[in-house]
């Protein structure tokens, strides 16, 4: 009987009105939390289907040794000949098949540029914005698993600074050609 009249009580001491907020909050946040799982659902199954999709790259092969920023600006030449003693001292490593050098890895990062033509006045814009530039050795495209569609690939004699020549993506030829 107590029971009864401690739930009659509390009806009686709240309005109709806080009872109908009461249950609408509750049912906005459960339908709200609701959404937030399905959307996460969705979001492990796309993320799942992304890892088992080809990227071009066999990221699992490649080691990355990264400079620090401020050093290189500082001391670019001393930079260069570091890395190219590591990669060259590395390459004597059992297990290791082959090195190369890059300004960035594949998906790490990489400069954005200006890209101009005779054939196309002003700058190249890409939806992803202006054009990336990566410096990489010849052998950088065998070592990431990177198949050329069209075209050739660098030789060992093409190094900067007195050979200039560019291997492009399809989102970039897409665009210029």
């Amino acid at each position: 009987m107590r029971l009864f009249a401690t739930s009659a009580a509390y009806h009686v001491t709240d309005s109709r009105g806080r009872v109908l907020l009461r249950s609408v909050l509750i049912g906005t946040q459960t339908a709200f939390a609701t959404g937030l799982l399905g959307g996460a659902v969705v979001l492990f199954a796309n993320l799942s289907e992304l890892r088992s999709q080809d990227l071009g790259i066999s990221a699992e092969d490649v080691v990355v040794v990264e400079l620090s920023r401020p050093y290189v600006l500082e001391h670019p030449v001393q930079s260069l000949e570091f890395l190219r003693q590591l990669a060259g001292q590395s390459a004597r490593l059992p297990g290791v098949g082959s090195t190369s050098l890059a300004i960035s890895a594949p998906f790490v990062g990489a400069a954005g540029i200006a890209v101009n033509s005779p054939d196309h006045p002003g700058v190249w814009q890409l939806r992803t914005g202006v054009p990336y530039l990566n410096a990489v050795q010849a052998s950088y495209f065998a070592i990431v698993g990177m198949n050329l569609v069209r075209g050739r690939l660098f030789g060992s004699a093409a190094t900067l600074p007195t050979v200039h020549r560019a291997i492009i993506n399809k989102t970039f030829a897409a665009v210029a050609w």
